[in-house]
């Protein structure tokens, strides 16, 4: 049976609930025989999740597969193979990714100093995106990511949990029935309870797997200090943002949504700091 924009959301109500799978797909994302065939680049933990909800959507088909660590690279393809019967290509390089043709939607899992230019990319070549939050790295870089997906006319859904999970509908109906009357100001608190990333007197050994120059792609690349690789480096200002943009994005997104507010602030005042750990960490532990 086709693909259809109804068939292609149903039955996605627990999905969304851990992923936020868009709601509506316009007909111009379907590709050839109405088939919706999409690329994930980076195959760490939210990679595998992409993998697993987009995988099992019926006239889906994920082609391709990319990432810098040839053993995540190997362990995603192998899990499409296994779980869908399709046996997707394993590209290291989102550069060489793009060259191809064969692929409609591009599905972006990385680190997020990797965020905007597979977006970018994928809007000059014709492609739809699925970009986990949060959007960029920088201001000018996500504003940069706008433009593309305004100039090429492309879709371009940035992921957030909350925005389909039915709780969250749910307070949003009840805030705007007004049983609670005019709502003033939200306070939103997240309590994410980490540990130090580590401060090793001597730099972290990379990985005979992971193509180091690839993978640190547009930031600083140098030795690492902390005792992991991978996802502690969002706890440093070279591939990170700290809590603020990690965690804090969802509070802030669920406080404006409650709030119906769609536009910037007029004004913003944030302090913070490092008052935890002596690690190798620079993003402040503490915001407000």
């Amino acid at each position: 049976m086709s693909i259809t924009r109804r068939s292609f959301i149903q039955g996605t109500s627990a999905a969304v609930a851990s992923f936020g799978l868009p709601l509506v797909v316009p007909r111009r994302v379907f590709g050839a025989n109405n088939e919706i065939r999409i690329a994930v680049v980076g195959c760490g933990v939210r990679g595998g999740v992409h993998i697993n909800l987009f995988g099992r959507r019926q006239g889906v088909r994920i082609v391709a597969v990319c990432d810098p660590d040839r053993q995540r690279l190997q362990a995603a393809a192998e899990s499409v193979e296994k779980k869908f019967g399709n046996k997707p290509e394993a590209v290291a390089d989102v550069r060489r990714l793009m060259d191809r043709k064969d692929f409609d939607v591009l599905s972006v899992a990385t680190l997020q100093y990797w965020h905007s230019l597979p977006v970018i990319w994928a809007c000059q070549t014709g492609r739809h995106v699925y970009v986990e939050k949060p959007l960029a790295h920088f201001i000018w870089e996500g504003r940069q990511m706008v433009n593309a997906a305004r100039k090429y006319d492309r879709l371009v859904e940035v992921g957030l949990q909350s925005r389909s999970r039915d709780t969250d509908r749910q307070a949003d109906e009840y805030i705007k029935s007004g049983q609670l009357g005019k709502i003033q100001y939200i306070v939103c608190f997240a309590n994410k309870a980490r540990t130090s990333i580590g401060k090793r007197s001597t730099p972290l050994p990379i990985p005979e797997t992971l193509d180091y120059d690839l993978w640190c792609g547009p930031a600083r690349k140098g030795p690492i200090y902390r005792d992991r690789i991978q996802y502690d480096c969002s706890f440093t200002w070279n591939m990170g943002d700290g809590e603020s943009c990690n965690q804090g994005v969802h509070e802030i997104d669920i406080a404006r949504r409650l709030l119906g507010e769609t536009g910037l602030p007029r004004r913003v005042m944030s302090v913070g700091g490092r008052f935890v750990f002596n690690d190798a960490g620079d993003v402040p532990e503490v915001k407000i």
